[in-house]
């Protein structure tokens, strides 16, 4: 494996919109840019004053909750506009004009941004999937695009990034499925789910575990202790359970602050803030990404409360329970992000748009040369896992289940063969995660040719 499957959050890593913001911002061509300048750039269309848009005040008439000094101010600001106009599930964000720079490190944890706030590969994949209007959005009034709401293309490329960076929230998804869909959960009741799935995940890493990644796999598990004993569960085996620790370097000191009430309508009697950072972050994609929502309180007290949109509570959808049952069906030989994946989104996502038959193989030929042209490298070879995940992505949205490992078995036979000596050239290894290819003008009408050579001994 390539080290422990899960990502330390912190608890402003809120919106899933931040992320298409930050990757929109980035130059496309990979080049270097300041902390400032991102800062900048990012502040410039999120933390305009909501007024500077009357049409999108009016939308958004419903914030109500401001002082005439934080109006004063510049509140509401667009971000909490658009997230409020368009009704998104959850008007929760963490991010102030004073901490921007969050957005930044949210994109370096989750391999958006590389050295030098260079934009990775994957962030340039996510870039291809927003519409023409992201890049207006800094020079515009504000009310042209909506990072916050979700298309269905995003949202099975956010779940397929964070399935494969953070094992821990698909373990969270099996756990919500098990409850009943009518169950409201607080934060405290989230936290324990959260500390339940970060153990299972790490148990599943144990056995496999490389050497060099002990390190990490220690800082991990110190941190699901910590949160452990802040939430006063048990720890699974015994605080010895994982000998493979011992004679580590120490982990880094985590965060233990004790003291103090929390707000109203936490069961808790003292903050948990290793539980929150783990846990809140988590449980507010899952609602950007329906698999939670924000349930309305059930008080009748005359007194006026906070719009459901607004509070720290949780209730899962028939979509948890869909998806659980889907993922067990799939196959799962080999790494199931390449081989069950697109089968586990269709059958519990997209149902809707399946079509009658099977994907055949001039189907995956479209979705591949569609996926190539609108990802591929100006110069050079591209990497192949970039196109054929946004080739199983495209598909899947439309109905079709075809695997990463589909379209991986379709350019091994066109290598293998030379099916396409003049128009298809490949680099680096033969492994999905390795290779690398660079087709010439004129593949695709090559590609379709050779459809019933490619078909035999290629199921899509």
């Amino acid at each position: 494996m390539a080290g422990v499957p899960w990502t330390k959050f912190q608890d402003f890593y809120l919106r899933l919109g931040f992320l298409k913001v930050l990757v929109a911002a980035l130059s496309p061509f990979r080049r270097s840019v300041t902390n400032d300048a991102v800062y900048q750039k990012l502040r410039v269309p999120l933390f305009k004053p909501a007024g500077t848009c009357p049409e999108l005040a009016k939308r958004a008439s419903a914030i109500d909750w401001y002082t005439p000094a934080e109006i004063a101010e510049g509140k509401p600001y667009i971000l909490e506009s658009l997230l409020v106009a368009d009704n998104c599930p959850s008007w929760l964000y963490a991010v102030t004009t004073k901490t921007i720079y969050k957005i930044l490190d949210w994109g370096h944890d989750v391999q958006f941004v590389g050295r030098g706030n260079q934009i990775t590969e994957r962030g340039l994949l996510l870039r291809t999937l927003l519409p023409k209007e992201a890049e207006e959005f800094f020079t515009s009034d504000g009310a042209g695009w909506n990072p916050f709401i979700i298309s269905p293309l995003e949202r099975l490329f956010f779940l397929f990034h964070l399935t494969e960076i953070d094992r821990v929230t698909v373990a969270l998804i099996d756990l919500l499925a098990d409850l009943d869909e009518s169950e409201v959960l607080e934060s405290a009741d989230a936290a324990q789910l959260t500390c339940k799935a970060l153990f299972g995940v790490l148990e599943d890493a144990r056995s496999s575990l490389s050497p060099r990644y002990l390190p990490e796999f220690r800082t991990a598990y110190d941190l699901a202790k910590t949160i452990a004993r802040e939430l006063e569960m048990p720890v699974p085996g015994g605080s010895g359970s994982l000998a493979l620790a011992r004679s580590l370097p120490r982990a880094p000191k985590v965060i233990r602050r004790t003291g103090g009430l929390v707000k109203s309508g936490s069961h808790r009697k003292k903050p948990n803030k290793n539980a929150d950072h783990q846990t809140i972050p988590r449980f507010e994609q899952l609602v950007d990404l329906g698999f939670l929502q924000k349930p309305s309180s059930e008080s009748k007290e005359p007194t006026r409360e906070r719009p459901p949109q607004r509070r720290w509570r949780y209730q899962p959808t028939q979509t948890c329970r869909l998806w659980a049952a889907a993922k067990k069906e799939a196959p799962s030989h080999g790494n199931w992000l390449w081989t069950g994946f697109a089968q586990t989104v269709v059958e519990s996502l997209v149902p809707e748009q399946k079509p009658g038959a099977r994907a055949t193989m001039a189907d995956a030929i479209r979705f591949f040369a569609d996926a190539y042209d609108a990802v591929h490298r100006p110069v050079g070879h591209t990497p192949f896992d970039s196109v054929a995940l946004h080739a199983m992505l495209r598909a899947a949205v439309e109905g079709y289940a075809i695997e990463i490992k589909t379209f991986h078995n379709l350019m091994l036979k066109v290598k293998k063969r030379n099916l396409l000596p003049d128009h298809v050239f490949f680099a680096s290894g033969n492994d999905i995660d390795t290779m690398f290819i660079n087709f010439r003008r004129g593949y695709r009408e090559r590609l379709i040719k050779a459809e019933t050579s490619l078909s035999e001994g290629v199921s899509a």
